[in-house]
């Protein structure tokens, strides 16, 4: 088992949130494994929403998210398929494989009016290695 170790720059944090300040945009939370699994039984009206390939759902499957809407829409397609986002009033968790993609599109949507976004802490992986229940996914 990997662990998720990332460390990141004080520095970089502090750019990149003076630029997100700039264009308006609210600081997003992150979520940890744990959490999401009480939110999800908690807060049936959130949102999550998976932003890695196609090819990576299923090939490793999904978080089982029970009764709550999953999203599935890969980075790399975010702006082209906006029409397929959550509502902007919605709570949203967003996560990939690592976090990393999760960020990226919690920073978009940010800029774009998204104010209740949090990423998966570990993203996918972090999930997996806590134990949390994982479903397949039927790519459309």
């Amino acid at each position: 088992m990997v662990e998720n170790t990332t460390e990141f720059d004080a520095d970089m944090v502090a750019a990149l949130d003076a630029m997100l300040q700039i264009y308006g945009v609210k600081p997003f939370g992150v979520i940890e494994a744990e959490t999401l699994n009480t939110a999800l039984v908690e807060k049936p009206d959130m949102v999550v929403m998976d932003v890695r390939t196609p090819e990576e759902l299923a090939e490793k499957g999904v978080v089982d998210t029970g009764d709550v809407e999953l999203v599935a829409i890969p980075l790399q397609e975010i702006i082209a398929q906006m029409s397929e986002w959550p509502a902007a009033d919605a709570e949203i968790i967003i996560y990939c494989g690592s976090g990393h993609r999760s960020t990226m599109a919690l920073t978009i949507m940010g800029i774009l009016g998204y104010d209740t976004l949090s990423s998966l802490k570990g993203g996918f992986g972090a999930w997996v290695d806590a134990g949390y229940p994982v479903m397949e996914y039927a790519v459309p």
